[in-house]
């Protein structure tokens, strides 16, 4: 998953923004539109993102492009802009599932020889769920129905490291310098204030 909040400096946020309020305004799609992952909204910010490059994005990506125009909907070119920042929901999904299973138990019959096992589980009143439950197979399963049962609150995720800086020739030695600058200056500053 790509993070676009830290990949795209603001500057393209901000033609991004400005590209889908357009797009927007010419297929009358309203800024509170919350569907973010819907057929519309995911079209509409293709044809918005694909004028600066970006082709290749995961669903997840058109939430973040989505959230980024609705924060800044009123955006008009100047000034400074709200990025979205990535955090995880936890979802529970209730699901109406109908499993077809074969199941195994164990029992201990007493009785007095082998052949008369057979006899003794089918013909008496033989409960085989007071044996020892041991394994499941489902072989078949219908779900009918599912639903969201709650969306919890949600947990920022941390960012990584940032990385740092190539230092080139010249700045290595600028850099070593100011390090023999800054150790005289310490020398002088403790002789001076001894």
């Amino acid at each position: 998953m790509r993070r676009f909040e830290n990949e795209l400096p603001k500057s393209v946020l901000k033609l991004i923004i400005r590209e889908i309020d357009k797009q927007a305004n010419e297929e009358n799609i309203s800024w509170t539109n919350d569907d973010a992952y819907s057929e519309t909204i995911t079209e509409l910010i293709d044809d918005s993102i694909k004028k600066f490059g970006i082709l290749d994005v995961e669903f997840e990506d058109y939430g973040f492009f989505w959230k980024l125009y609705q924060d800044n909907h009123n955006f008009e070119g100047e000034g400074d802009i709200i990025v979205p920042k990535m955090m995880v929901f936890p979802v529970n999904i209730s699901v109406s599932v109908t499993k077809y299973t074969t199941e195994d138990w164990l029992h201990n019959v007493h009785t007095y020889d082998r052949d008369y096992v057979s006899s003794f589980i089918y013909d008496s009143e033989f409960d085989y769920y007071n044996g020892n439950y041991i394994s499941e197979n489902v072989y078949d399963s219908e779900m009918s129905d599912w639903e969201i049962s709650k969306i919890g609150n949600p947990v920022s995720l941390k960012e990584g490291k940032k990385v740092r800086r190539v230092i080139t020739e010249s700045d290595n030695k600028e850099l070593q310098d100011l390090l023999i600058m800054q150790k005289a200056i310490e020398e002088r500053i403790n002789y001076l204030s001894s």
